[in-house]
């Protein structure tokens, strides 16, 4: 007899149970790259995103982690950023061992600006590290660019945000050295918690499996990795099984997903209080978060945005964080931990100006009729 056809959800929780029952819920002690369902979910995951390779991890934020400590660059190599992001892009860079560099970012799209780095590549940066905020692509070719023009500069993607996101049908996180992915809930794909870390360089792969598997202790390389100093980074069999089925329904998950998010960006195009995220032109985001600020000409943009989000709460009332809120409201050398990185008072006033104006919605599991309510209510928001 043939397979039997169950639903996702009721096949997925048979191979739990399956699982489960045979108590091979992290077979990494009989095999270095883990067991069947870790090893088949990094192909798929590679093969979706365009990579070669894909190594999986414990969370994104140790996917980061392991990526930056994959670059091997000497201890305190100056790694350039955005500030404004989550916290986890800029506290990988110092627990990898290297120094933090913040450049400005683009004022329409919130992407890190290849031409802010500039001053930053000709002081002796190491690596680039932008990040494709709110699953928009950032301008790719330019970071390329540099690179050619500086033979050791590496591109780490920060693509937490971006899985099925593209920039000139290239998906995201497979253009530069490494791309790194979260799987944590509020991710589109999730397996409640993960990371995953692509390469097309085989150097780059092999490092990234012997950091997510405490270095030079297992494996094939032993020698080549006897100085790196690595931990357990690994995903469980159950993680890698519902990210399989994640993965298989992703499609249909961005379709959703663009749907909301094509109603609310028609809304920002005709507001006279709000302006939708710049996307750059042959790219494609993935409809993660709708990202909007308020207008420039708002003669107090940080009471317009007040109001907006005061006037609107109620959307956010019965769902989990936030439908409309105001995104990152602090930059990240802003932190305490974060301070010292700040070379100047004011080094990245786009950021600065973006972190007061920016209203985020986040609509990827809001019934449609609700979605265009919102809509409707920023048509008619002004300043």
């Amino acid at each position: 007899m043939g397979r039997t056809e169950l639903p996702a959800s009721e096949e997925l929780m048979k191979e739990i149970r399956q699982l489960l029952e045979s108590g091979q819920l992290s077979p990494f002690f009989r095999d270095f790259d883990g067991g069947p369902y870790v090893q088949r979910f990094e192909k798929q995951f590679a093969r979706y995103v365009g990579a070669k390779y894909a190594v999986s991890m414990t969370n994104g934020t140790l996917a980061l982690n392991a990526a930056y400590a994959a670059t091997q660059l000497p201890p305190g190599a100056k790694f350039v950023t955005t500030p404004w992001t989550f916290v986890a892009t800029v506290s990988e860079i110092v627990r990898a061992g290297y120094t933090p560099v913040f450049a400005d970012v683009d004022p329409e799209t919130g992407a890190l600006d290849p031409e802010s780095i500039a001053h930053t590549i000709g002081a002796g940066a190491a690596c680039v590290v932008p990040m494709h905020l709110l699953g928009v692509p950032c301008e790719m070719d330019k970071f390329l660019e540099l690179k050619k023009q500086r033979n050791r500069l590496l591109v780490c993607e920060d693509s937490c945000q971006a899985l099925g996101s593209n920039y000139h049908s290239r998906m995201c996180g497979s253009i530069g050295d490494i791309g790194c992915f979260s799987l944590q809930q509020t991710k589109s794909l999730s397996s409640g918690e993960g990371g995953v870390a692509v390469t097309n360089d085989e150097n780059i792969y092999d490092c990234l499996r012997h950091i997510r598997n405490h270095g030079n202790k297992y494996g094939k390389f032993q020698e080549k990795y006897r100085d790196i100093v690595a931990t357990n980074f690994r995903l469980t069999e159950i993680q890698a099984a519902i990210g399989l089925h994640a993965l298989r329904e992703y499609p249909s998950v961005v379709k959703g997903q663009l749907e909301r998010f094509n109603i609310l960006f028609d809304s920002l195009t005709v507001s006279q209080g709000l302006v939708p995220q710049k996307q750059y032109s042959d790219s494609s985001r993935n409809g993660y978060i709708v990202g909007s600020t308020i207008t420039t000409s708002a003669r107090h943009p940080e009471r317009a945005r007040e109001r907006f989000l005061r006037e609107n709460s109620r959307f956010n009332k019965g769902m989990p964080g936030y439908v409309v809120g105001p995104g990152y409201s602090e930059l990240v050398y802003d932190l305490p931990a974060f301070r010292r990185f700040k070379v100047t008072e004011h080094p990245c006033p786009n950021a600065e100006g973006l972190v007061k104006r920016s209203v985020w919605f986040d609509v990827r599991k809001m019934p449609i009729e609700i979605v265009k309510e919102l809509a409707r209510k920023i048509e008619k928001f002004k300043t």
